[in-house]
């Protein structure tokens, strides 16, 4: 056997390529023997460093000085941008006065952290991204028995008409292949998306595993974390079937009342990664805000802040300087800004490299390492506010010069790839000036513009397609004008807005409903805003030139506890005054829905004890019997579900009251009452005169039953499409 290409051979020597190694040089990476060391050394002993074998790759690589190239770089400049400079350097007038830090200190810091996006990579973020992956690859195998269930309802529904409408059932069954279609492109799109992340991610861990095995101070002092921009977790994409929605026959209106097919609905479940820290509800967050600290930031009327790390902010006012604090108040750095005048706005990108708006030339720009590089140039247009995306993108308020138009652009790079700017009717989404506009991204994508000038918040979707507007909550306690200025959001979707105005910041959820006010730190004119990692909340105050730091968003479920709901706006009762059983339920979005069987409604108000809406049945000619429910629950996706007890079946709504479809294919029988959904969508339902029943949850093809008579409750069971198609669902 060759001993050089044995298995079980012990090292050898590179340069002999026989003897036993010996040593090692930590500067060349080279195995040397005892013989062999002064021929590798014989250029220059400095130029080496040679340790024994055992204790080889301990040596650190330092970068050599450019002005003083036979001394190494023992520390870095924290005033030049984190330059290598050497002992000389340090004492020279080019340095004179400035702050220096130990390149060694650095060097480990970085290990650790190296070290630790290691294990982030490996234990929680790759795996999340392959949970995801799998989630859509099971969502797409089971998409053509969905949509099969879907088909064979229409062809049920359509043999029940004649020849005249075959038609308008081939013209939905089209329908339906285009959705069906669709819905399989969005699966497939986001199922890419998280197969190039996750190749992003191997690509990644294979360089930061070369990186942790090097030496060399240089590489592993640029390294630059990617853990910020991994752990920004796409949606949990959930797309729901369209339904088939039948109706009574009317040859008058033959394709109206076959029915309706309802759209592609997207729901996202929202993939946070919290790293070593608790795992907390909602409900553990402050009830209230309080004021932990008031940094003094000297600006000239403070305008912008924006989180560079959990321990460093940015902010910016009516100067041309743009300071750096840590949360204890010290300033840390200052950074000049090539204008004369104020940046409109800063942001912080995904490399945490400084961003700046200038409208004196028009330009959006970044500063690394100390020196500013051009970003974006806009001819005709003034670059406004400011947000990095939760993908990397920029998004930018813009106006024309002449101050007639207004939009938002989004940037990849420095490559425009979207332009919001008019609804669907052809009309401007914001007021058309040179007015601010804060925007932010939400967690769920859409685009969030406080847009001062309308006292209005635009919210769009990632598409631009506008979803909700909210001009201020009718509160008597808040006389002024609803002015927004800054605007953010929590790790809950919640959106933060500050009414300079007003002197409070609105809270409102994800679609646009007003949950409460922060004004109890004694707020004056609060300005820019912006929220942390850990939902802990910064806020300019414009004429102090102060930032007020709040730990916690507060809880915003219990705000009206022990507060009665019985009147509405008119003073009206809003349930009917008597001793029936009112069963109630609380759905995702906070609304209390309320089954009033002797008023023959359900009755649905806000948090706040505020009518939204009233649902009285569905006018179908199939259900003759008045509308009486016993029981009312909700699912995960605010769906709501009474029990109607003497149609015998259950009505299935959307959150805003929508008619959506009946549970009624299981032999449902006399007065069943309580019922309720569990966190797998299954439903339970109770009924007062029957044995043992099974009955299907009518959403996720689960199956249970309970029963007055046995009050044991039996596992749920899956059954097949055939088997339901069949009707083999009956008493157990």
């Amino acid at each position: 056997m060759d001993p050089l290409s044995s298995a079980q051979d012990i090292p050898r020597c590179d340069l002999c390529e026989t003897a036993n190694v010996h040593s090692y040089c930590d500067f060349c990476h080279v195995n040397l023997c005892k013989p062999c060391i002064g021929d590798h050394i014989s250029d220059g002993y400095d130029k080496h460093k040679i340790v024994p074998f055992n204790e080889r790759r301990s040596t650190l690589i330092y970068p050599m000085c450019k002005i003083h190239p036979h001394k190494n770089c023992d520390f870095q400049c924290e005033d030049c941008g984190n330059i290598f400079v050497c002992s000389s350097c340090t004492a020279s007038k080019q340095h004179k006065g400035h702050n220096f830090v130990e390149v060694t200190e650095v060097y480990k810091t970085k290990k650790e952290v190296i070290k630790k996006d290691t294990k982030d990579l490996e234990n929680h973020i790759a795996p999340t991204y392959e949970e995801i992956a799998l989630d859509l690859e099971n969502q797409l195998a089971c998409l053509d028995g969905g949509y099969e269930k879907l088909t064979t309802t229409m062809s049920k529904q359509g043999e029940q008409w004649n020849r005249e409408i075959d038609v308008i059932i081939n013209k939905m069954k089209t329908e339906i292949s285009e959705i069906k279609e669709k819905h399989r492109d969005i699966l497939q799109k986001h199922l890419n998306e998280i197969k190039q992340i996750q190749f992003l991610i191997k690509e990644t861990l294979q360089t930061i595993r070369k990186i942790e095995k090097s030496t060399e101070v240089s590489t592993t002092i640029e390294y630059s974390s990617k853990i910020r921009e991994f752990s920004k977790f796409p949606p949990k994409v959930q797309v729901s079937l369209p339904t088939f929605m039948p109706k009574p026959i009317d040859h008058e209106k033959l394709y109206s009342l076959f029915g309706q097919i309802t759209p592609l609905s997207t729901a996202t479940e929202e993939n946070v990664l919290s790293l070593n820290q608790p795992k907390t509800s909602v409900r553990e967050l402050l009830d209230e805000p309080e004021l932990v600290a008031t940094i003094q930031t000297g600006h000239g009327k403070l305008r912008s802040v924006t989180c560079l790390n959990e321990d460093r902010i940015w902010t910016s006012g009516e100067t041309n300087d743009i300071k750096c604090f840590n949360i204890k108040g010290s300033l840390v750095r200052t950074f000049k800004i090539k204008s004369e005048e104020r940046p409109n706005d800063i942001a912080v990108n995904s490399d945490g490299n400084l961003l700046y708006s200038d409208g004196t030339d028009g330009t959006v720009n970044k500063v690394k390492n100390g020196q500013t590089e051009e970003l974006i140039t806009l001819p005709e247009w003034t670059p406004g506010q400011l947000c990095v995306t939760s993908t990397g993108d920029l998004l930018v308020t813009m106006c024309s010069d002449d101050y007639t138009q207004s939009k938002v652009v989004r940037y990849s790079g420095s490559t425009e790839i979207q332009t919001i700017q008019f609804d669907r009717e052809g009309k401007p989404l914001y007021s058309q000036n040179g007015v601010v506009k804060y925007i932010t991204e939400n967690r769920n994508h859409d685009i969030c513009v406080a847009d001062k000038a309308a006292g209005a918040l635009v919210v769009v979707n990632q598409d631009g397609e506008l979803r909700w507007r909210y001009n201020g909550h009718p509160s008597l306690s808040k006389s002024n004008p609803f002015n927004p200025c800054g605007i953010t959001t929590d790790s809950q979707c919640r959106i933060l807005t500050a009414d300079g105005n007003n002197h409070c910041i609105h809270i409102l959820d994800q679609n646009g409903q007003f949950l409460r006010y922060i004004n109890n730190c004694d707020l004056k004119d609060p300005y820019g805003i912006c929220v942390d990692n850990n939902d802990n909340l910064f806020v300019c105050e414009y004429y102090k030139v102060v930032i007020k730091h709040s730990p916690k968003l507060p809880v915003t479920r219990d705000l009206q506890r022990n507060k009665p709901f019985n009147k509405d706006d008119e003073g009206k009762s809003l349930y009917s005054g008597n001793g029936q059983i009112k069963y109630n339920t609380e759905n995702r979005n906070y609304n209390i829905c309320v089954a009033d069987s002797e008023a023959s409604a359900v009755v649905v108000v806000n948090q706040d004890g505020k009518l939204r809406w009233r649902y009285t049945g569905h006018p179908l000619v199939t259900k003759n019997q008045s509308f009486k429910m016993f029981g009312i629950t909700t699912d995960s996706q605010s769906r709501i579900l009474t029990a109607h007890s003497d149609n015998h079946c259950i009505h299935l709504l959307d959150q805003n009251g929508q008619f959506l479809r009946y549970i009624d294919n299981c032999d449902l029988e006399y007065h069943f009452g309580g019922f309720f959904v569990d966190n797998n969508d299954n439903l339970f339902v109770c009924e007062l005169k029957k044995g043992n029943r099974l009955i299907s949850s009518g959403i996720c093809g689960y199956y249970c039953w309970i029963s007055e008579e046995d009050t044991s409750v039996c596992l749920p069971r899956v059954f097949s499409d055939r088997e339901r198609a069949a009707g083999k669902i009956t008493n157990v």
